[in-house]
């Protein structure tokens, strides 16, 4: 239930980060864990988690490959796995 002046529907930009994230993900697979788009009129925000630097650089040029909005923060976080 909303409150008066609150709306339930997404937004044009919500919208459109879930379509965006979707098709990002589906070229990523599971190389980046949690991964999340949000889009505002400055431009994208990338989220997530994944083993490798790389793989943040793939994951940053995937999502610039599939929109003309500006990236403004890639928010990945690189766990790298420890050397045994």
């Amino acid at each position: 239930m909303t409150s008066a002046g609150e709306s339930s529907n997404p937004s044009e930009n919500d919208l459109y980060a879930l379509d965006l994230q979707m098709d990002a993900a589906e070229i990523l697979g599971n190389q980046v864990r949690s991964f999340a788009i949000a889009v505002s009129d400055d431009g994208i925000v990338i989220r997530g988690s994944c083993d490798s630097h790389h793989i943040k650089q793939v994951a940053q040029e995937v999502v610039r490959r599939c929109t003309s909005r500006r990236i403004v923060s890639n928010l990945i976080v690189v766990r790298e796995l420890p050397i045994d």
